[in-house]
């Protein structure tokens, strides 16, 4: 009853739905846009001659009850709590098939599935008689990402948070079981599927239900936040102590195992104060957490339960009013229903309010980060050998450490000459991966340069052509040969075959000699297919020659041949159509717009209470309680006759303000629930781990770098960034169908459930949904652009597209290397035209210009727009004219572009000068990075 008060409302009494009713009519609607989806297979199931079969239904709960006891009845699961583990992973899969776990709880209030209500239901029986919030908190989390030089450093930043938080979740998850957490949720999750592993539970869980999944652990998907319903006495035993303390441990086991593998080990002294004062930090790791108990249920039963947390809620954060209201109406409705959870809101604003004020008062402790500092992380001192070293010292001793790395083959982990000094921290984020992480949960991951990403198309191409032609066989055959006689650093094998995951699925396509000079190719980092990267006085600056070397000048002579060699390789790929390696690649940075809102249930978006509920269910308030839904006004309201109104003056001026109140509640926002947390967070969670490497890697040639669920980094090729950020966009709202490798984007139509096809076998996965929205930031960057500098300009791009363009938007930002940095941006849809369809149909017209689009046209247009930009009127029979004029022969047709294009100028704040910088950016992807 507790759980059913947390997410549903009251009805009035004749409002039912019964089975018979509801089957012929079954679907479910989006948590967070409203929007239905029908359940097919659930209506022909359990019909006969169109009518509800009853025996069927009774069947089908038979079959799913039996496939629940073959799996309990193992021999491995031999415990209670490896069976409740089990059954818990694998309630949903109990259902027939993927439609049935859509189903809801109630056939009234459908926008969540009968799992998140059970999930409440059990948090709240383990957490009786006094459930209790527990609100948890880790940090710092936007400095310990960003602070970063690789790619690695930011993979590993997100990924220890991620970590943390996992062990914070488990010390409760272990007590209580993983259904207390109610945010976020832990099903599906994979470091929670790997404790399963741990437990013995997962063999005998994929022998019963091979179906189930496990996904990439490698994705760091779990927020630095949670909440948990705990006993009361969990509070008072110490449990957010305890919790607490496994954050802290966990964090000091990761630091002390890089240590015992440090580089050339760890020097003690100076050395292990500094590695101590840091790693060891009283306020390092931030953990901060709130309590909240709700009322005591032996004390304050059903609805003075739900009296008593109003009034605690509104003691500390002043009236309630809508709150007050409702509940004033469900006692009168449903008052055995109304019980603590129907105030669920208000606990749920309090308990994050109390967390914050405790951030307010951040500890801090007094250290002293003396000599030299890190070239990482801004104000720490760089991890030395003795007191009072000069820069020169400390840079002599980092060398020492990169000498060492590469005695073991990791050349790439750490600059030459000391240029790269850390700190404790910055170290742990750096040999993390491979010190603890491998051993610990198996992580063998690499990260590929800039310029490897920038060149991943060249890559593709080149190994797509290379099987059968013997003289570009030939030409790169004699490339590798110098680069070997150079002794050109080669990179570790996972970071050439897995560094960019298509280019090494490509590499596993091709047999013979073409595998195995794919295979030399690969090895070598992208910087060997630059000719400039090649001169010596490079090679000198990045530590691969050194003048020191009695065999300098012949090693010289060799970089020498190696660029001849080079500028050959281009040429002859040229000559067969492959273009050469782009000096540019994007980092794209996509965020979701006010989450925190959504997470607190406050969006002015939230749907409202009647599109939470069943459409069959709604008539039903208007013949109990006089009233009908005003097509104008988008609302149910009361009618207006007088016959009715003096029926209700005889029963009573109280029934008749009674009566009156539903149609508020029906336009009332939905109030938060433990399932709409459920929801968002599973929504998220599809979208990371199902969705997100799917577009980056398998598709666009691109490096996912993290995938927390709304916030997203990844690096992707110059000419398949528009095409996978629209990709990304249409996912997250569920607007596309995935069939295997294929994504069909299809805008404008979207219910936020994601139809998902694999192997002919399809499902439905619970989207964010057209109504949460997603900007983007993308920033065109020089390959050996600094990647601080590279990261922050992707930010601002990212911030621009909320603040400039108003959310649900994308911001793009252009920095050449020579010119004026150029930036555009605009929202997904502009009256209706898919802004990045329409861009990628122009990048592909500008690809091939003699046929399809000539650059002129950018030039022409930049020439006119000024003097036009005060006469939208002109826009359209503008732009036809010049499309005419520079349009090839498998050009596009003028009319229907120029008329998409003036529209979108119309929209655009800077007019037909936006739109011409615009054009130019596209041309610039389009060849790849040449300058306009």
């Amino acid at each position: 009853r507790i759980a059913s008060a947390i997410d549903r409302t009251a009805y009035p009494e004749p409002v039912k739905l019964y089975s018979d009713a509801y089957v012929p009519k079954a679907l479910i609607k989006h948590p967070f846009s409203g929007k239905e989806m029908t359940l097919p297979t659930v209506r022909t199931a359990y019909l006969d001659g169109g009518q509800f079969d009853q025996a069927k239904a009774h069947q089908a709960q038979v079959d799913a009850l039996q496939k629940a006891e073959t799996l309990l009845r193992d021999v491995a699961l031999n415990t209670p709590l490896k069976r409740y583990l089990a059954l818990w992973r694998a309630l949903p899969y109990l259902a027939p098939d993927p439609e049935h776990r859509l189903l809801p709880p109630d056939t009234r209030m459908v926008d969540h599935t009968l799992w998140n209500h059970l999930d409440a239901a059990s948090a709240v029986v383990g957490a009786l008689p006094q459930p209790t919030f527990l609100h948890v908190s880790i940090g710092p989390v936007q400095s310990f990402i960003r602070e970063a030089r690789r790619t690695q450093d930011l993979w590993m930043g997100s990924y220890i948070l991620a970590y943390l938080s996992w062990a914070a979740m488990r010390a409760v998850a272990e007590a209580y079981g993983p259904d207390a957490i109610l945010y976020p949720a832990l099903r599906g999750q994979p470091l929670v599927d790997r404790w399963l592993e741990e437990l013995g539970i997962w063999e005998p869980l994929k022998a019963h239900i091979p179906e189930l999944e496990r996904y990439d652990i490698t994705i760091a998907t779990l927020p630095n936040k949670f909440t948990a319903l705990v006993p009361v006495e969990a509070i008072t035993a110490g449990l957010p102590e305890k919790v607490e303390k496994a954050i802290r441990d966990a964090w000091r086991e990761i630091a002390r195992t890089v240590k015992g593998d440090f580089p050339g080990g760890a020097r003690g002294g100076v050395w292990e104060r500094i590695w101590k004062r840091q790693v060891e930090a009283e306020d390092f790791p931030e953990v901060y957490w709130s309590v909240l108990p709700w009322p005591d249920t032996e004390r304050f039963p059903e609805d003075q339960g739900a009296e008593e947390a109003l009034r605690i809620a509104q003691d500390w954060l002043g009236p309630r009013l809508r709150f007050a209201k409702m509940l004033a109406i469900y006692r009168r409705a449903w008052p055995e229903g109304t019980h603590a959870g129907t105030i669920y809101g208000p606990m749920h604003e309090l308990m994050a309010a109390a967390l914050d004020a405790r951030k307010l008062v951040r500890n801090f402790s007094q250290v002293e980060e003396d000599g030299e500092k890190c070239t990482v992380i801004n104000g720490l001192s760089a991890l030395r050998t003795a007191e009072h070293q000069t820069r020169e010292q400390v840079r002599a001793y980092w060398g020492e450490v990169q000498e060492a790395l590469q005695r073991q083959g990791r050349f790439h982990e750490l600059r030459p000459d000391g240029r790269e000094r850390l700190s404790a921290i910055a170290a742990v984020k750096r040999f993390a991966q491979r010190s603890y992480f491998q051993d610990q949960l198996g992580i063998k991951i690499a990260f590929p340069s800039t310029s490897r990403v920038a060149a991943a198309p060249f890559y593709w191409d080149l190994m797509g052509q290379l099987e059968g032609d013997t003289d570009l066989q030939g030409v790169l055959e004699k490339h590798l040969n110098t680069l070997q006689a150079l002794d050109y650093p080669p990179l570790s094998k996972e970071a050439a075959l897995n560094g960019i995951p298509a280019l090494g699925k490509r590499f596993g396509t091709l047999t013979g000699k073409a595998k195995a000079l794919a295979e030399r190719l690969l090895k070598y980092d992208a910087d060997a297919l630059y000719p400039t990267r090649l001169d010596p006085d490079v090679l000198v600056r990045e530590g691969i020659l050194n003048r020191d070397d009695p065999d300098f000048a012949q090693k010289r002579r060799q970089a020498l041949k190696a660029q001849e060699s080079c500028h050959a390789l281009l040429r002859v790929t040229g000559e067969a159509g492959i273009r050469p390696p782009s000096a540019y690649y994007a980092i794209v940075m996509m965020d979701g717009d006010r989450m925190g809102r959504w997470l607190a249930g406050e969006h002015e978006r939230m749907p409202h209470m009647c599109e939470a509920m069943h459409p069959a269910v709604l008539p039903m308030f208007t013949e109990q309680h006089f009233m009908s839904y005003d097509d104008s006004q988008g609302k149910w309201q009361r009618k207006g006759l007088p016959e009715l109104l003096q029926r209700l003056e005889v029963a009573g001026q109280s029934l008749r303000d009674h009566l009156t109140d539903w149609d508020q509640i029906l336009n009332t926002p939905r109030p938060l629930s433990t399932s709409l947390h459920a929801s968002l967070s599973a929504s998220l969670s599809n979208f990371a781990l199902r969705c997100v490497r799917r577009v980056i890697e398998d598709r666009h040639l691109g490096r996912v770098v993290y995938a927390g669920g709304d916030d997203l980094l990844a690096f992707l090729p110059l000419r398949e960034v528009l095409p996978a950020v629209r990709e990304l966009r249409a996912l997250f709202a569920g607007a596309a169908h995935v069939r295997d490798n294929d994504v069909e984007v299809h805008f404008g139509c979207s219910n936020g459930f994601l139809e998902l096809e694999e192997k002919g076998q399809k499902e439905w996965l619970l989207m964010p949904g057209p109504s949460i929205t997603l900007s983007a930031g993308i920033a065109i960057i020089h390959h050996m652009h600094p990647l601080d500098g590279a990261l922050a300009e992707a930010r601002r791009a990212e911030e621009e597209a909320k603040e400039i363009y108003g959310r649900d938007a994308l911001c793009i930002h252009l920095l050449r290397r020579s010119g004026e940095p150029r930036r555009v941006g605009a929202h997904w849809l502009v009256r209706g035209t898919d802004v990045l369809a329409l861009a990628g149909q122009l990048q592909n017209w500008f690809g091939k210009a003699e046929e399809g689009l000539s650059s002129r046209l950018v030039y022409s247009l930049a020439q006119e727009a000024y003097a036009l930009k005060s006469l939208p009127e002109t826009y359209e029979s503008a732009l036809r004219r010049l499309i005419e004029r520079h349009r090839g022969p498998r050009g596009p047709e003028a009319e229907p572009l120029a008329a998409e294009l003036a529209a979108l100028a119309q929209e655009l704040s800077g007019g037909l000068e936006e739109l011409a910088n615009w054009l130019m950016l596209i041309r610039f992807i389009a060849q790849e990075g040449v300058s306009v």
